[in-house]
Protein backbone atom coordinates (compact mmCIF):
# COMPACT_ATOMS: atom_id res chain seq x y z
CA UNK A 1 0.00 0.00 0.00
CA UNK A 2 2.94 2.51 0.93
CA UNK A 3 5.05 1.30 -2.27
CA UNK A 4 1.38 2.63 -4.36
CA UNK A 5 1.17 6.02 -2.44
CA UNK A 6 4.78 6.65 -2.87
CA UNK A 7 4.90 5.88 -6.65
CA UNK A 8 1.82 7.72 -7.05
CA UNK A 9 3.42 10.83 -5.01
CA UNK A 10 6.19 10.71 -7.34
CA UNK A 11 4.27 10.42 -10.09
CA UNK A 12 2.38 13.47 -9.12
CA UNK A 13 5.50 15.92 -8.25
CA UNK A 14 6.86 14.82 -11.81
CA UNK A 15 3.52 15.53 -13.72
CA UNK A 16 3.65 19.38 -11.92
CA UNK A 17 7.14 19.36 -12.47
CA UNK A 18 6.55 18.64 -16.48
CA UNK A 19 3.55 21.04 -16.51
CA UNK A 20 5.62 24.03 -15.14
CA UNK A 21 9.30 23.57 -15.98
CA UNK A 22 9.03 22.32 -19.28
CA UNK A 23 7.59 25.33 -21.05
CA UNK A 24 10.37 27.44 -19.04
CA UNK A 25 13.21 24.99 -20.04
CA UNK A 26 15.10 27.39 -21.75
CA UNK A 27 15.37 30.00 -18.94
CA UNK A 28 16.09 27.54 -16.23
CA UNK A 29 19.35 26.05 -18.88
CA UNK A 30 20.56 29.76 -18.90
CA UNK A 31 20.04 30.05 -14.82
CA UNK A 32 21.97 26.61 -14.47
CA UNK A 33 24.57 27.31 -16.31
CA UNK A 34 25.20 30.76 -14.79
CA UNK A 35 24.65 29.47 -11.38
CA UNK A 36 27.61 26.84 -12.63
CA UNK A 37 29.31 29.67 -13.61
CA UNK A 38 29.79 31.85 -11.19
CA UNK A 39 30.80 29.34 -8.91
CA UNK A 40 33.63 28.21 -11.77
CA UNK A 41 34.69 32.05 -11.43
CA UNK A 42 34.60 31.72 -7.23
CA UNK A 43 37.02 29.01 -7.72
CA UNK A 44 39.35 30.48 -10.71
CA UNK A 45 39.14 34.23 -9.75
CA UNK A 46 41.68 33.64 -6.80
CA UNK A 47 44.39 31.60 -8.77
CA UNK A 48 43.57 34.43 -11.52
CA UNK A 49 43.62 37.74 -8.88
CA UNK A 50 46.92 35.70 -7.73
CA UNK A 51 48.88 35.11 -10.90
CA UNK A 52 48.54 38.88 -12.18
CA UNK A 53 50.08 39.88 -8.40
CA UNK A 54 52.61 37.38 -9.12
CA UNK A 55 53.87 38.15 -12.28
CA UNK A 56 53.82 42.24 -11.23
CA UNK A 57 55.84 42.17 -8.70
CA UNK A 58 57.85 39.54 -10.53
CA UNK A 59 58.39 42.62 -13.09
CA UNK A 60 58.80 44.94 -10.50
CA UNK A 61 61.99 43.12 -9.05
CA UNK A 62 63.57 42.71 -12.61
CA UNK A 63 62.91 46.16 -12.99
CA UNK A 64 64.56 46.76 -9.64
CA UNK A 65 67.70 44.57 -10.25
CA UNK A 66 68.25 46.21 -13.96
CA UNK A 67 68.15 49.17 -12.08
CA UNK A 68 70.74 47.98 -9.48
CA UNK A 69 73.06 46.94 -11.77
CA UNK A 70 72.74 50.72 -13.40
CA UNK A 71 73.49 52.49 -10.37
CA UNK A 72 76.40 50.26 -8.82
CA UNK A 73 79.29 51.02 -10.90
CA UNK A 74 82.93 52.13 -9.31
CA UNK A 75 84.41 55.15 -10.61
CA UNK A 76 88.33 52.95 -10.40
CA UNK A 77 88.44 49.31 -9.00
CA UNK A 78 91.49 48.17 -7.43
CA UNK A 79 93.51 45.61 -4.77
CA UNK A 80 92.25 47.92 -2.05
CA UNK A 81 88.86 48.45 -3.29
CA UNK A 82 88.89 44.73 -3.37
CA UNK A 83 90.04 44.62 0.03
CA UNK A 84 87.88 46.97 1.42
CA UNK A 85 84.60 45.53 -0.54
CA UNK A 86 85.40 41.52 0.69
CA UNK A 87 86.04 42.61 4.67
CA UNK A 88 82.54 44.79 4.67
CA UNK A 89 80.68 42.24 3.32
CA UNK A 90 82.39 39.68 6.07
CA UNK A 91 81.95 42.20 9.03
CA UNK A 92 77.96 42.64 7.77
CA UNK A 93 77.92 39.12 7.53
CA UNK A 94 79.09 38.41 11.04
CA UNK A 95 76.99 41.31 12.22
CA UNK A 96 73.89 38.85 11.97
CA UNK A 97 75.54 36.22 12.96
CA UNK A 98 75.64 34.54 9.47
CA UNK A 99 78.41 32.59 7.17
CA UNK A 100 78.73 32.73 4.32
CA UNK A 101 82.27 32.53 1.60
CA UNK A 102 83.20 35.94 0.20
CA UNK A 103 85.32 36.04 -2.85
CA UNK A 104 86.00 39.35 -5.20
CA UNK A 105 87.53 38.80 -8.80
CA UNK A 106 88.78 41.01 -11.52
CA UNK A 107 89.65 40.11 -14.83
CA UNK A 108 90.52 36.73 -13.60
CA UNK A 109 92.50 37.76 -10.99
CA UNK A 110 91.16 36.78 -7.66
CA UNK A 111 91.94 39.95 -5.27
CA UNK A 112 90.08 38.47 -2.21
CA UNK A 113 88.83 35.31 -0.42
CA UNK A 114 87.19 34.53 2.56
CA UNK A 115 85.82 30.99 4.20
CA UNK A 116 83.63 32.16 7.13
CA UNK A 117 83.73 29.24 10.14
CA UNK A 118 80.75 26.52 9.46
CA UNK A 119 81.25 26.97 5.57
CA UNK A 120 82.72 24.46 3.35
CA UNK A 121 84.38 23.69 -0.32
CA UNK A 122 80.70 23.40 -1.79
CA UNK A 123 80.52 26.99 -0.92
CA UNK A 124 83.59 27.95 -3.70
CA UNK A 125 81.84 25.17 -6.17
CA UNK A 126 79.07 27.55 -5.89
CA UNK A 127 80.34 30.58 -6.06
CA UNK A 128 82.18 29.20 -9.44
CA UNK A 129 79.15 28.56 -11.08
CA UNK A 130 77.39 31.76 -9.89
CA UNK A 131 80.57 33.78 -11.48
CA UNK A 132 80.25 31.94 -14.55
CA UNK A 133 76.71 33.25 -14.56
CA UNK A 134 77.70 36.79 -14.35
CA UNK A 135 80.23 36.65 -16.58
CA UNK A 136 78.33 34.79 -19.27
CA UNK A 137 75.30 37.79 -18.93
CA UNK A 138 76.51 40.49 -17.55
CA UNK A 139 74.02 40.91 -14.76
CA UNK A 140 73.78 39.58 -11.33
CA UNK A 141 73.15 35.69 -10.72
CA UNK A 142 69.87 36.43 -9.11
CA UNK A 143 68.83 38.96 -12.00
CA UNK A 144 69.48 35.76 -14.42
CA UNK A 145 67.43 33.34 -12.78
CA UNK A 146 64.91 35.18 -11.78
CA UNK A 147 64.06 36.49 -15.70
CA UNK A 148 64.34 32.57 -16.66
CA UNK A 149 62.01 31.73 -13.91
CA UNK A 150 59.38 34.33 -15.54
CA UNK A 151 60.11 32.70 -18.56
CA UNK A 152 59.04 29.35 -16.54
CA UNK A 153 62.63 28.23 -18.46
CA UNK A 154 65.91 27.24 -17.13
CA UNK A 155 69.42 28.09 -18.01
CA UNK A 156 70.16 24.62 -19.21
CA UNK A 157 66.95 24.20 -21.48
CA UNK A 158 67.20 27.69 -22.75
CA UNK A 159 71.14 28.26 -23.29
CA UNK A 160 72.50 25.24 -23.21
CA UNK A 161 74.13 25.64 -19.49
CA UNK A 162 75.51 22.38 -17.52
CA UNK A 163 74.09 22.59 -14.08
CA UNK A 164 78.00 21.25 -13.51
CA UNK A 165 79.27 24.74 -14.39
CA UNK A 166 76.05 27.26 -14.02
CA UNK A 167 73.94 28.01 -11.50
CA UNK A 168 70.47 30.15 -11.10
CA UNK A 169 71.11 31.50 -7.94
CA UNK A 170 71.34 34.55 -6.26
CA UNK A 171 74.94 35.70 -4.53
CA UNK A 172 76.90 36.86 -7.82
CA UNK A 173 77.04 40.95 -9.11
CA UNK A 174 79.26 41.97 -11.57
CA UNK A 175 81.66 44.67 -10.78
CA UNK A 176 81.68 47.46 -12.90
CA UNK A 177 83.67 50.40 -13.85
CA UNK A 178 82.67 53.61 -15.40
CA UNK A 179 84.24 53.82 -19.09
CA UNK A 180 85.41 50.35 -18.88
CA UNK A 181 82.32 47.79 -18.19
CA UNK A 182 82.57 44.98 -16.18
CA UNK A 183 85.98 44.22 -14.97
CA UNK A 184 85.33 41.36 -12.41
CA UNK A 185 82.46 39.97 -9.83
CA UNK A 186 81.93 40.11 -6.05
CA UNK A 187 80.06 36.60 -4.57
CA UNK A 188 78.75 35.23 -1.94
CA UNK A 189 77.16 31.69 -0.72
CA UNK A 190 76.21 30.55 1.66
CA UNK A 191 72.68 32.02 2.83
CA UNK A 192 68.87 32.06 0.49
CA UNK A 193 69.00 33.46 -2.69
CA UNK A 194 67.50 36.69 -1.93
CA UNK A 195 69.22 37.23 1.00
CA UNK A 196 72.78 36.23 -0.19
CA UNK A 197 71.85 39.09 -3.56
CA UNK A 198 70.61 41.60 -1.06
CA UNK A 199 73.84 41.20 1.09
CA UNK A 200 75.96 42.06 -1.84
CA UNK A 201 73.66 45.46 -2.88
CA UNK A 202 73.84 46.48 0.64
CA UNK A 203 77.85 46.24 0.57
CA UNK A 204 78.67 47.77 -2.79
CA UNK A 205 76.15 50.67 -1.91
CA UNK A 206 77.99 51.51 1.46
CA UNK A 207 81.39 51.28 -0.65
CA UNK A 208 80.29 53.59 -3.27
CA UNK A 209 79.11 56.02 -1.18
CA UNK A 210 82.19 56.43 0.16
CA UNK A 211 84.45 57.02 -2.98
Amino acid sequence: MSKTKSSHSIGQYYAMLSRYLLPQRKAFTVLAALLIGSIGLQLINPQIIRYFIDTAQSDKALERMEREEQELRFKSFTNETALKLGLMIVDETRKNDKRITVDVTREGHRLFLHAMEGTSPENEDWIRRKNNVVNRFGSSSWHVACRLRSEGTTLEVKHGLPITDYVGAGGGFPLFVDDEGQVGTVTVSGLPNQEDHDLLVAALRRILAGE
